[in-house]
């Protein structure tokens, strides 16, 4: 990956700062944050101030198996550094996240494809955002990654196919 980014570092750079002005964009001007979103950081706030993993009752937290803890456990490590509730933060943080993982699917792409694989399905993941967000992107870990992942499988399979 390091020899792909070498020799095409405009690309690569140009398409990550659209990724990460488009994801700033929903950032600031259209934060998703969703009633679901508020019972994970739920979860998330009782882990840390009564180390029980539940939704708050009326006599303290009710220990609850209504959510993997994958989520609250990223949420409550976020809520530890920057302060309880900070959602914004958890937005922010989700944003490198998902750039990261451009880079993944990149290097996935590269294995599984080709070289122009790559370069096709590095601005389809960095556009593919503006779609989730817009369609209901809540505030979840990684959704336009795992879809864009499982629409690179589905072109790998495609070509094979042909």
């Amino acid at each position: 990956m390091r020899a792909l980014l070498r020799k095409y570092p405009r690309f690569f750079l140009y398409s990550t700062l659209g990724g990460i002005a488009l994801r700033a964009l929903f950032l600031f001007r259209f934060p998703a944050i969703t009633v679901d979103s508020f019972s994970y950081g739920d979860i998330a706030k009782n882990w840390l101030r009564h180390g029980v993993y539940g939704l708050t009752g009326q006599s303290g937290p009710i220990p609850t198996y209504t959510r993997l803890p994958g989520y609250p456990a990223f949420l409550a490590a976020i809520f530890s550094m920057f302060g309880m509730e900070h959602y914004r933060a958890v937005l922010a943080v989700q944003v490198f996240v998902d750039i990261a993982t451009c880079f993944l699917i990149a290097d996935l792409a590269r294995r599984l494809l080709s070289e122009r694989g790559v370069r096709a399905r590095t601005i389809f993941v960095r556009r593919s955002t503006r779609k989730n967000a817009l369609c209901g992107g809540e505030l979840r870990l990684l959704t336009s990654s795992h879809n864009s992942f499982h629409c690179g499988a589905l072109h790998r399979t495609g070509c094979q196919a042909i």
